[in-house]
């Protein structure tokens, strides 16, 4: 039984000969498409530059150009077209700056001995806690230790410190990764934060467990931090009191004297911090060790990082390094004693090292710094660089109330 209720009627489809050659790569003459098409039933006429052609009822997979296109490819062989390699315009892609950066950034850290880790982006509920914010929450968790989206990096970097410790007894490591902050019933706000750990190992002499730059590792970290700062072209941050508001988690979560935000001078916007754990939440994590962490916006840095470096002659005149000493008061913070050295020293100063510091039982502490002073324009004389050092002293002794060791 043959059931043929409504007979198929052929169809034409115009054939474009120039589309022919572009698709297949090889001039084809419209003689030799059109004798191709005619010995598989197909019926062809027209010119060299549009061919009309009717498709047998029983070609139903014939239906558009690229079909008839495939038909001749096929009979006049593959293998005969030629391979040419596509002309198109050689140009450099868009440069991706935040990616360029990204990748400049991790570069620049494991120069400075840190090795990076890449955590979930989820965290229990344990973890949440910490974090001390509201969190999106999943509706069907792989475990309920990725229950949330994070909002910090910080729990899942302390059991990284934590494993790790089990094996070394110093540690650099950093991740450049997302938090996802609740807005409303919306998707969360995700932001790209930088964040980094060092466990610093113990020392053991008597000079050096006084010191207080090596006793806790705070000011060791602020000296890697400064230079990451410099080698991505950031040199006017300061080191601020901290503030609870300028994160995201509370702050109890960071030791109450060991944490400090990191700003830019003349704006005070803040971009960074830098600080130590506290020690009862390194307790809940099992960790005996002091850990200081630092922390940074990713996007802010890209938008106050200098691309171009400046590159100055060197000086022709000498510099000389002047010493100075002092006692200071608990209050007194480094970054005051810098800030009233630069100012009365000026141009001729040209840059503070501290040396030396040391934490006595009596609340004071001492401080050591070297002074490097010059002048581009001439050498120094003895009585320009004593009246210089003079004034800073003086300045130091009014203003901060040090007593200066002389």
């Amino acid at each position: 039984v043959d059931e043929y209720p409504k007979k198929k009627k052929p169809w034409t489809i115009k054939l474009d000969m120039e589309y022919v050659s572009k698709l297949l790569g090889e001039k084809i003459p419209a003689t030799s498409a059109k004798k191709i098409l005619t010995s598989l039933g197909f019926a062809a006429k027209g010119n060299e530059k549009q061919l009309e052609v009717e498709v047998p009822t029983f070609r139903l997979d014939a239906l558009t150009q690229e079909d008839l296109i495939e038909e001749i490819g096929r009979i006049y062989g593959y293998e005969k077209i030629r391979p040419i390699a596509p002309l198109i315009p050689v140009t450099s892609p868009k440069i991706n700056e935040k990616r360029t950066f990204e990748r400049n950034l991790k570069n620049i850290l494991a120069a400075n001995g840190f090795s990076e880790v890449l955590n979930y982006a989820f965290y229990g509920q344990d973890d949440a806690g910490f974090s001390g914010s509201d969190h999106f929450e999943l509706e069907m968790p792989p475990s309920p230790q990725h229950a949330f989206l994070r909002t910090s990096l910080v729990p899942n970097f302390l059991r990284n410190v934590a494993e790790n410790l089990k094996r070394d007894k110093e540690l650099h490591i950093f991740e450049l990764g997302k938090i996802f902050l609740p807005v409303g019933e919306t998707l969360p706000a995700e932001k790209t934060i930088l964040m980094g750990a060092m466990v610093f190992d113990k020392k053991n002499s008597p000079k050096e467990r006084a010191d207080k730059r090596t006793e806790s590792g705070f000011f060791q970290a602020k000296s890697i931090v400064d230079n990451i700062l410099l080698q991505l072209g950031i040199a006017d941050q300061y080191f601020d009191n901290f503030k609870a508001d300028a994160i995201e988690f509370p702050n109890s979560f960071w030791h109450e004297s060991r944490s400090s935000e990191i700003k830019i001078e003349g704006s005070g916007k803040s971009f960074g911090f830098l600080g130590e754990i506290n020690p009862l939440v390194l307790g809940q994590f099992g960790i005996s060790a002091r850990v200081v962490m630092f922390e940074f916006d990713a996007e802010k840095l890209l938008e106050i990082s200098q691309q171009e470096r400046e590159y100055l002659p060197i000086g022709k005149y000498p510099v000389v390094t002047r010493d100075i000493s002092m006692i200071a008061q608990k209050n007194v913070r480094i970054d005051d004693i810098l800030k009233v050295i630069q100012s009365v020293g000026g141009d001729i100063v040209r840059d503070v090292d501290l040396f030396d510091a040391i934490d006595f039982a009596d609340n004071t502490s001492s401080f050591a710094f070297h002074l490097i002073l010059g002048a581009d324009d001439r050498t120094l004389t003895g009585n320009e660089i004593d009246g210089v050092m003079n004034s800073i002293m003086d300045k130091l002794e009014s203003t901060l109330a040090v007593k200066m060791r002389k």
